[in-house]
């Protein structure tokens, strides 16, 4: 009996064993980020916000400027499936871009980086630009060639599989801006 009790918690340890999630800013403003189930924090430049998520979470992260949160513009999002036997996570544009993102994962094997470092906003096309109230470009809608020639590890299309990596590891370190 006593046997069966600790073979029960030891899986239950298990089954709540967290993923760390290091979220950095790397830009210039501050940023709400947005990660799904975990609410939105305020990121200041520089700061980097630890993240606690199960190791079955399935989710996103997005991040806009705080002070332009009600502009509807699109979003460069962070998606991560991670799973006890291995994680698959890619920087998706298929939204179109509005900040630069990078998700790098930590201590782990077969893992790569990936991302869009580009300035995509100050090389988007007019017709394809969100602007704010005040005329500021703040993304860039629907660009896929011009997604594709600047951020070439992104997914762009929906047939980008191979811009979604795979990795076991436990931590991933993500910067946003």
């Amino acid at each position: 009996m006593l046997l069966k009790l600790i073979s029960y918690l030891g899986l239950g340890l298990v089954l709540v064993k967290a993923e760390v999630l290091q979220i950095k800013n790397n830009g210039k403003e501050d940023l709400v980020v947005s990660v799904t189930g975990e609410g939105d924090f305020v990121a200041s430049p520089g700061n980097v916000n630890t993240l606690n998520v199960p190791n079955n979470f399935t989710g996103t992260i997005t991040a806009v400027p705080k002070h332009r949160e009600g502009v509807k513009a699109p979003r460069t999002t962070v998606e991560l499936t991670l799973s006890p036997m291995g994680d698959a996570y890619d920087v998706s544009l298929l939204n179109g871009f509005n900040v630069k993102a990078k998700i790098t994962p930590l201590k782990g094997r077969r893992c790569k980086p990936t991302g869009c470092s580009a300035d995509v906003n100050s090389l988007c096309s007019p017709r394809n630009q969100a602007r704010d109230s005040e005329g500021k470009v703040v993304g860039c809608h629907d660009s896929p060639f011009l997604f594709k020639a600047v951020c070439p590890k992104a997914v762009v299309t929906t047939a980008d599989v191979r811009n979604v990596f795979t990795c076991t590891t436990n931590t991933y370190f993500i910067t946003l801006g």
